[in-house]
């Protein structure tokens, strides 16, 4: 069998998937880029990657999401582990990042992310600023195992504390706490894609149409900011002028939500070489059609 003939048989056993995911997963496990698969497709498949290829084909026919079949997922500039315990990262968080890095300007600012899951958030910010101090938490154990395991693989000094919200930061203060927190309402839940299923509910689902956490964020950031501190969350396309009238209730000043884009941003694309940012693009394709629209809210407490 060739290359070429094995793809057109997985393109049949996972109809769901573009050629694109299957294309990266084949390169991935030749352990070749994908130019360089595209070059060879008339070879011959390597006797020793047949039984892997089937148990990947097994999986993702199942609606298992490519990237815990391949146990990685590109987020901005750099690979991450993920496997079941923790939602896939999507491009929409970098916009979320994006609009911490040009907001928060303090040399030595102290930033808390809640509901870290996979901690791409933490640590590309404590990677970008080696000098803040940031802390991150989570109320999966497994969660926080796998993010401390992505820190330590890419060179990142974060903080990691389990537990539910600010509950492991009693006393502390920080300049901006950034989360993107379950917000998916039981109702939107059953009609997302079967791969998003496949994911921890534990990550995704929130009560109160969604809203849950941001009432929870509103109420009890106040507490734990420093004077003109930002709270920075990730939110549904549907809940912004609810999550405003939450965040006013409760004292915040200068409130905006920043709408996502379709692709990066050229601030945030200029970090990355074309290579890295090309292959990212692969990892992430196969879910791009089922993540549910994001917008920014950004706020500031004075």
């Amino acid at each position: 069998m060739t290359l070429r003939e094995w793809l057109r048989a997985a393109q049949a056993a996972c109809p769901h998937l573009d050629r694109f995911d299957l294309e990266h997963l084949l390169a991935r496990r030749l352990d070749k880029g994908r130019a360089h698969l595209l070059a060879h497709l008339d070879d011959a498949m390597p006797e020793a990657l047949q039984t892997q290829l089937e148990k990947d084909i097994a999986r993702l026919s199942a609606h298992e999401p490519l990237q815990y079949v391949l146990g990685e997922a590109w987020f901005m500039d750099a690979l991450y582990e993920v496997n079941a315990h923790v939602l896939i990262p999507r491009f929409d968080t970098e916009y979320l990042v994006q609009a911490v890095l040009e907001r928060v300007d303090a040399e030595n600012a102290r930033v808390l992310d809640l509901c870290t899951g996979s901690g791409i958030i933490a640590i590309t910010l404590a990677r970008v600023h080696a000098n803040w101090c940031v802390a991150a938490s989570d109320i999966s154990p497994d969660a926080l195992a796998l993010a401390g395991r992505n820190a330590a693989r890419l060179g990142a000094t974060v903080d990691w504390r389990e537990g539910d919200l600010f509950a492991p930061w009693q006393g502390a203060q920080f300049d901006c706490v950034v989360s993107n927190p379950p917000y998916i309402s039981a109702e939107e839940y059953r009609t997302l894609a079967p791969e998003v299923h496949r994911e921890p509910a534990l990550a995704l689902l929130a009560e109160h149409d969604g809203l849950d956490f941001y009432e929870r964020l509103a109420a009890e950031a106040p507490h734990y900011l420093a004077p003109g501190g930002w709270l920075a969350v990730e939110i549904g396309w549907q809940q912004g002028r609810r999550l405003w009238n939450y965040l006013e209730k409760h004292g915040f000043k200068e409130v905006s939500c920043l709408p996502d884009g379709q692709g990066m941003t050229a601030s945030c694309a200029d970090t990355l070489n074309e290579h890295v940012f090309k292959e990212k693009m692969m990892a992430a394709s196969s879910l791009s059609s089922s993540s549910p629209v994001f917008w920014r809210c950004s706020t500031q407490r004075r």
